[in-house]
């Protein structure tokens, strides 16, 4: 009688260490595949300057992509940089474009620069402009294949 119950004691004893460690390894931070670091709330994070959502959807939310620049009667503000868990080499940039001045700009380019947190730039990326009305704004959109998405920070000018 003795041996069944140590026997039983041992089994109820390894089905509660699987069980605390089927626990930890479910509930606490873990590698992925691709290195990154996932979480209990199924939120992952490259950067802290980069969101992945529980579908692999990363989305860039450093602050500094929210500050506002202007050149030569341009202002930019709230760029927006996002990637697509399908598409993981491509990024999508949408730019908030305001004309500050009197008269409407037709076909100008914006260069932008961004920049990684040690001041590197990442990529330099030109939008072509057809129109801008005299004070409005548009919402310029682009594809790139460059790894964009860690970008901490940019630097813009108008080109002529």
């Amino acid at each position: 009688m003795s041996n069944k119950k140590n026997i039983i004691l041992i089994i109820i004893l390894i089905l509660l260490i699987c069980g605390g460690a089927a626990y930890y390894y479910f509930n606490s931070v873990s590698k992925s595949k691709s290195g990154e670091n996932i979480t209990t709330n199924n939120i992952k994070k490259s950067s802290e300057d980069v969101k992945i959502d529980s579908k692999g959807n990363k989305e860039n939310i450093a602050v500094e992509l929210k500050h506002s620049q202007t050149s030569l009667g341009i202002l930019l503000s709230s760029i927006e940089i996002t990637s697509k868990a399908e598409y993981p080499r491509e990024a999508e940039i949408k730019l908030n474009v305001r004309n500050l001045t009197s008269s409407d700009m037709k076909n100008i380019k914006l260069k932008v620069d961004f920049i990684d947190k040690n001041g590197k730039t990442l990529t330099t990326v030109y939008f072509p402009v057809e129109l801008i009305k005299a004070d409005e704004g548009i919402e310029v959109t682009s594809t790139i294949t460059h790894r964009v998405i860690d970008a901490h920070n940019y630097i813009f000018e108008r080109v002529e």
